[in-house]
């Protein structure tokens, strides 16, 4: 009797989302969340071989050091090549590991989770482990990021909560969208 009484009594959700996390949305969340970071590191990385290879040839020309700076010269060249590639295969690689430990722990390469918003609070649910159930309320979302296909709502400093916008079931994602934006750190 308890118990129908508190179905009874708890607020249905404002919004309802089924969102699948897969290798592919994966890597859409993790460009997202680095942001300008990654490019930024690349430019200094790219910026540094360059001002160091400008030097040498610069040496070179003005002290005639070529046989000297030929080493060196060679070398840049090498890390610039080892920079360009291990950044572009980097991404892959982890987005690799991500999906095989997803794999071991859970025994398939994707994960569905159910997300309800309320008036004060979110829950979300994982189908693969039953056991693992997230309510928390909106003073703990720091930052709304927008992709293509989610919406990650950060929680922490590299945690978000996924949220795909074509799989609202209650709601909308431009509805979402109003409301997540007014609610944004417990507003």
């Amino acid at each position: 009797m308890e118990h129908e009484e508190i179905v009874e009594i708890q607020d249905k959700p404002l919004f309802v989302c089924q969102t699948v996390i897969d290798v592919n949305a994966q890597m859409e969340a993790s460009k997202a969340a680095m942001g300008k970071t990654n490019l930024i590191s690349n430019l200094v990385m790219y910026g540094m071989c360059l001002i160091m290879a400008a030097y040498m040839v610069m040496d070179s020309i003005q002290n005639d050091h070529w046989k000297q700076n030929a080493l060196m010269l060679g070398l840049i060249a090498l890390v610039a090549v080892f920079v360009f590639f291990s950044r572009n295969n980097a991404p892959k690689k982890a987005m690799a590991r991500w999906e095989e430990a997803i794999i071991k722990k859970y025994g398939t390469n994707s994960l569905h989770l159910t997300t309800e918003f309320y008036e004060m609070s979110l829950a979300q649910s994982l189908r693969e482990d039953e056991e693992q159930f997230v309510c928390d309320g909106y003073s703990s979302i720091k930052e709304l990021k927008e992709t293509e296909n989610l919406f990650l709502l950060r929680h922490s400093q590299n945690q978000y909560y996924f949220i795909d916008k074509k799989g609202f079931t209650t709601g909308t994602a431009d509805q979402f969208r109003s409301f997540i934006q007014k609610h944004i750190g417990g507003k």
